[in-house]
């Protein structure tokens, strides 16, 4: 329920708190941000393309009984690309706003997203057990960094 709120508050953020900060560097800001979003976007639809494959995409966390687990394809980067993309996206969102609001609603998410991700990954490791191996090789949200 919080990522949704989290998710209304980037979606809004400058209609509730309008940014007073200035494009510090225009164009480049306003590109940098749209690049971030195409590629949120694509990472989210490769996530979902990956999980559907195995038949292991939920709208909750639980992993379901019938599924397998996915090391392939943008999982071998990221653990969690679907949250991953939500993140990405919503700072390109307020880089191309130029908004501190957004970028701190996208802090809120991230706070939200990754204590998901710690429960989901306690199921994940009770279900497969593959994957404190996978989780040990490969960054939970941002590839190479987190």
């Amino acid at each position: 329920m919080l990522q949704f709120v989290a998710l209304g508050l980037i979606a809004g953020a400058d209609l509730v708190i309008p940014s007073h900060v200035p494009a510090l560097a225009g164009a480049v800001t306003w590109t940098i941000g749209y690049a971030l979003v195409v590629l949120a976007v694509l990472m989210a639809i490769r996530g979902y393309l990956d999980l559907r494959a195995s038949r292991a995409f939920t709208a909750f966390p639980y992993p379901r009984p019938d599924s397998s687990l996915v090391e392939t394809g943008i999982y071998r980067l990221v653990r969690h690309p679907l949250y991953a993309g939500l993140i990405i996206g919503g700072i390109g969102v307020a880089l191309t706003r130029a908004s501190l609001s957004t970028l701190g609603a996208t802090v809120l998410l991230f706070v939200v997203l990754d204590l998901k991700r710690r429960q989901e990954e306690r199921w994940l490791a009770e279900r497969f057990p593959g994957y404190l191996a996978y989780r040990r090789r490969t960054r939970a949200l941002i590839p190479f960094l987190y």
